[in-house]
């Protein structure tokens, strides 16, 4: 193998382990049946890593967004209670002290 051959299938072996290979494919190569692919013998494991990113970097995602939805929900409902507590505070101090 030729040295530009090895670093090919170095890259292809660090973006597999990592199921990155997709990723891989996508900035290198834009067409999967193109002839410089070929020489890649391990570019057949994009789906692995299309199908890992699916089961494991999505439920992290959503499990972040949903938990920062849940703290700023929480954090609105906070304000609102406050600014309602500000507000009719005044007129039930008010009315107590006549």
């Amino acid at each position: 193998m030729l040295p530009d051959d090895l670093e090919n299938l170095a890259e292809s072996v660090v973006a597999t382990n990592v199921f990155a290979n997709n990723i891989l494919q996508a900035i290198t190569t834009k067409n999967y049946w193109d002839v410089v692919n070929e020489y890649k013998p391990l570019m057949h494991t994009w789906s692995l890593g299309v199908e890992e990113q699916y089961y494991f970097l999505y439920p992290c995602l959503f499990t972040l967004v949903g938990a920062w939805v849940l703290g700023c929900c929480r954090l609105s409902c906070f304000l609102l209670a406050c600014r309602q507590l500000c507000t009719s505070s005044p007129s039930m101090i008010s009315r107590s002290s006549t």
